[in-house]
């Protein structure tokens, strides 16, 4: 895949998204996305952890065999994990996951 090829993909991904792209600039290096700035919904709001994550699975499907990293004011995201930076919604996607096992874990206990 050509450089230009991969910066169409991440402008598709990101519109399908409701990226504000005037918020974000966005770098190819090699095999790696690295996308900076603010990352905001087109309708002037924040994203989800939710939302995130399905952008990441979208980056994923798009872009095989590439690594995608969100170093933004308002969001860590790579394909690792996911961190708001923000101070409304400091929980990762990890520690989400940790709770939901742990739910699930004491439901199957209690059977």
């Amino acid at each position: 895949m050509t450089r230009a090829d991969v910066n169409k993909e991440v402008r598709h991904v990101l519109a399908r998204h409701r990226v504000d792209v005037s918020l974000i600039t966005f770098q190819c290096h090699g095999h790696e996305v690295e996308i900076q700035g603010i990352m905001w919904h087109t309708n002037d709001t924040d994203f989800s952890n939710h939302e995130i994550d399905a952008l990441m699975k979208d980056f994923i499907l798009k872009l095989p065999g590439y690594e995608v990293k969100g170093n933004t004011e308002n969001w860590l995201f790579s394909s690792t994990g996911i961190k708001s930076t923000s101070g409304d919604a400091s929980e990762s996607q990890e520690d989400n996951q940790e709770a939901a096992e742990t739910t699930s874990e004491s439901a199957d206990e209690s059977v």
